[in-house]
């Protein structure tokens, strides 16, 4: 496939697209038989009904195993690795915590702007550039962890990077820092690998290491019930006393893992002041959380994670700002724990 306008191939536009955009690595997918079926019938057994696994991926785990479900009209599948740290820095940042016994902590890029936003607008600005290279219409859908696709696996397939111990995708120099971008286009393009390489993962270990939780086991398993991130975004309710201690200090996110493989240049984790987040009225909270991922969680989520961070760290100062909280608050769920002597 080649343009006699920009005198390229499709794999040198590619290419230069890629670097134009800011993205670490790229690749195309064709979504014909002989190129998917093996991979489908794979991942129908990963998204099979299973109880250690997110209520979602259950319910959603047939459309999952075959993007040609998700997107009947699609020919082409193309994948970017785009890094967290470019993710644009807000004006605007959470009040730090000037004393440990009430901090809490959020993960790096949950500090930034929303990584799904900047994704659609990569994939915005791609869609418009490929439209002038092809020089047709053409229909497509964007990705970026917002729709039932099975990415990582069928970004590894089509050689974008290949999925680590920490269940993140590896990009080759950029360890776990790359979350992912994709289009379905219903376009026939040629198969393009990022990258044909042997890149290890398991040898170092500090994932599996780092890790407080024990989430990766030895069998390299991970068990998505013991992180910390998980429990911290999607485990709704009261915390159980299992849960509570999984938890660690995270109000959003758990980046030790990710932060810990060579090479992924993650923003730092910080410490997020926990009186303002109880004491200050929801609205402010809700305006500064909006533009990050940590609007997905919404502020009774943070608040929930935090009573619940202070009530078990146990110290005067911590237990006498759940009291403070308990008085104030109007959720019935956050004056249940504040209040609950448990």
């Amino acid at each position: 496939m080649c343009n006699s306008k920009y005198k390229l191939t499709f794999s040198e536009w590619l290419t230069g697209e890629k670097e134009k955009l800011g993205a670490v690595s790229a690749a195309v997918l064709p979504l014909s038989d002989d190129k998917l079926t093996p991979l489908t019938l794979r991942l129908d057994g990963v998204f099979a009904s299973n109880s250690l696994q997110p209520a979602y991926l259950n319910e959603t785990g047939m459309m999952r195993s075959d993007p040609r479900r998700l997107f009947p009209r699609a020919k082409s599948l193309i994948f970017f690795g785009l890094p967290f740290r470019n993710v644009p820095v807000l004006p605007e940042t959470l009040p730090e915590a000037k004393d440990p016994e009430l901090a809490g902590m959020v993960a790096g890029y949950a500090t930034r702007l929303d990584y799904h936003r900047c994704g659609q607008s990569f994939i915005h600005e791609f869609s418009g550039d490929l439209q002038a290279f092809i020089g047709e219409q053409f229909w497509s859908s964007g990705n970026v962890d917002t729709k039932p696709l099975a990415e990582k696996p069928l970004a590894a397939a089509a050689g974008l990077g290949k999925i680590g111990l920490n269940s993140c995708l590896l990009c080759p120099g950029n360890g776990s820092g790359c979350f992912i971008a994709s289009l379905a286009i219903d376009f026939e393009l040629p198969e393009i690998r990022a990258n044909d390489f042997t890149l290890s993962c398991g040898e170092c270990g500090n994932c599996r290491e780092s890790c407080p939780n024990d989430v990766i086991g030895e069998d390299g398993k991970f068990k998505v019930d013991r992180c910390s991130s998980y429990i911290s975004q999607d485990v709704k309710g009261k915390l159980n006393e299992k849960d509570t201690e999984l938890l660690g200090n995270w109000i959003f996110g758990c980046d030790v893992c990710t932060a810990s493989c060579p090479g992924s240049k993650l923003p730092k984790a910080f410490p997020v002041d926990l009186e303002w987040l109880l004491l200050s009225p929801a609205s402010e909270i809700k305006r500064l959380i909006a533009p990050t991922p940590m609007g997905y969680a919404g502020v009774t989520q943070l608040r929930r994670n935090a009573l619940t961070i202070l009530k078990r760290r146990g110290t005067p100062k911590s237990l006498a700002l759940v009291k403070t909280a308990g008085q104030k608050l109007q959720s019935e769920l956050l004056k249940s724990i504040a209040n609950d002597s448990s």
